[in-house]
């Protein structure tokens, strides 16, 4: 056994294969409809790779999606039939429940009454679990796993405190109320856009901005103080930095350390973003890497006996759960041993 599994040739067409798998278990637009057309038009080996990928993907909407976009049925395998050349190192979990919490206000209240309401709230998501908030000003909140936010919205303001965790936030425009989120030392602020924002396992702040612009800046001193917070609006210095659709950035706790400012494509973004339909996706990363981004969605601790293991290189689209069929796809694929022990599970070689 190679301590390191090199990605095939073909990977590349595994990897958007499942990408595309991915958008049709959510369902695509009828501009990525026409994309998939021309994508599959391109060669066989991507008609053949969808297939393959789709069956790995085991849900029978997908499935019968896929019957639709060809002619010859499409069989439904077992979950063992995984050995695929571009995944052969794949790591299969199940599905999580997509919990949708979504606040209840009385039918009376008007619409602009609600938008310019004082709102305050604590939205919380277990390991595993996903929420989805709209409020009242119709801006939304996607809270993934182990995840908490608080909510505070004045005349001033709209504040959103990222205590942990990740959060899309779909901003409502609005010039008046600009949308101010307080992560890791530091204050993003949008009128009218959409981003993702982690606190990392480190602390640091992973911001990605999927539509429009945002302004991050440090917080001042005093910030926390709750009175000041809903009563003086935050105004963003001119050194804020500004961060625009496409573009990814890791801070840490001071403005000044920006480790990381990059553009990425809108397939890269995809990729980020997975979480958000209950998949997650490694293209080539390391055991180690995928068993610690596995590990967000499961309250299961994995133990390596042997340090070589993390290593390995695994790639492909993967359902998030499943501690079960994630250590039957080791054992088929890696040859890899697993020992449970309630919430722990030894692994080494066989």
């Amino acid at each position: 056994m190679t301590n390191v599994y090199n990605i095939s040739p073909e990977g590349k067409v595994f990897e958007e294969a499942s990408l595309w798998v991915s958008k049709l278990d959510r369902g695509l637009s009828l501009e990525e409809q026409v994309s998939l057309d021309q994508w599959l038009s391109k060669s066989d080996r991507n008609r053949l790779a969808l297939i393959k990928v789709g069956q790995v993907w085991d849900k029978s909407e997908v499935l019968s999606k896929l019957a639709d976009l060809f002619p010859e049925p499409v069989e439904n395998h077992p979950a063992r039939s995984w050995a695929l050349p571009a995944i052969a190192a794949s790591v299969a979990i199940i599905a999580l429940s997509i919990w949708f919490a979504i606040p209840e206000f009385s039918p009376a209240e008007s619409r602009s009454d609600l938008a310019q309401a004082n709102v305050e709230g604590l939205y919380q998501t277990a390991i595993g679990e996903h929420i989805r908030v709209n409020l009242p000003d119709g801006t939304e909140l996607l809270l993934n796993t182990n995840t908490t936010v608080r909510v505070n919205y004045s005349d001033q303001q709209r504040l959103l405190t990222l205590e942990k965790g990740e959060l899309h936030v779909d901003v409502a425009h609005d010039e008046n109320r600009p949308l101010s989120v307080l992560v890791g030392g530091q204050i993003v602020q949008a009128v009218g856009t959409a981003f993702n924002v982690e606190l990392n396992a480190d602390r640091k702040v992973d911001l990605v901005v999927t539509e429009g612009k945002v302004l991050v800046s440090v917080q001042s001193a005093g910030l926390f103080n709750p009175v000041v917070q809903m009563q003086d609006r935050i105004e963003m210095p001119s050194t804020s930095l500004t961060v625009t659709q496409g573009e990814r950035v890791l801070l840490g706790e001071r403005q000044e350390e920006v480790e990381l400012m990059e553009v990425i494509e809108p397939s890269e973004i995809e990729i980020l973003l997975s979480w958000q339909s209950g998949n997650l996706v490694f293209r080539g990363e390391s055991l180690e890497e995928a068993i610690q981004e596995i590990s967000r969605y499961t309250a299961v601790e994995f133990v390596f006996l042997n340090e070589d293991l993390k290593q390995l290189k695994v790639a492909g689209l993967f359902q998030t759960g499943d501690v079960d069929g994630l250590l039957v796809a080791l054992n088929d694929n890696f040859h890899i041993d697993s020992q449970r022990i309630d919430q722990r599970v030894l692994l080494n070689n066989r």
